[in-house]
């Protein structure tokens, strides 16, 4: 599952380091689906939320985790502001890599930020 490989990837990097990790989902809904009211969005971000840092949170990585906007620049920009953090990592799937490249996320935020950025896919198999 997505979880399984992000929390596989935040192990790896932690190299046996305590870590602390807020986890900010998008909730990736249309403009019309925001205008009827439809949160299906929403349930869906909460539901892959509660995978992922129950995943981290059962190997040992203390976690915890919101519902953001779905710009992740700016979902990035929130979390900074209430969680300090060492290291941001953004985590797609590989079929949205290519709207990722295009938009620039992870060049808009390494000028940004001051901290190291990384951008890994996660398989949702």
């Amino acid at each position: 599952s997505t979880s399984a490989a992000f929390t596989d990837e935040v192990v790896g990097r932690a190299a046996g380091r305590p870590l602390e990790v807020l986890v900010v989902v998008p909730a990736l809904g249309s403009r019309l689906s925001h205008w009827t009211g439809d949160d299906q969005a929403r349930h869906d971000a909460e539901a892959n939320l509660e995978q992922t840092v129950a995943g981290l949170s059962a190997a040992g990585i203390g976690a915890r985790g919101e519902v953001g906007s779905d710009d992740p620049v700016q979902a990035a920009d929130d979390a900074l502001r209430e969680f300090p953090a060492d290291e941001l990592i953004f985590a797609t799937h590989p079929d949205d890599q290519a709207n990722w490249k295009e938009r620039g996320v992870v060049e808009i935020a390494r000028d940004r930020y001051d901290l190291p950025v990384a951008h890994v896919a996660v398989d949702p198999d």
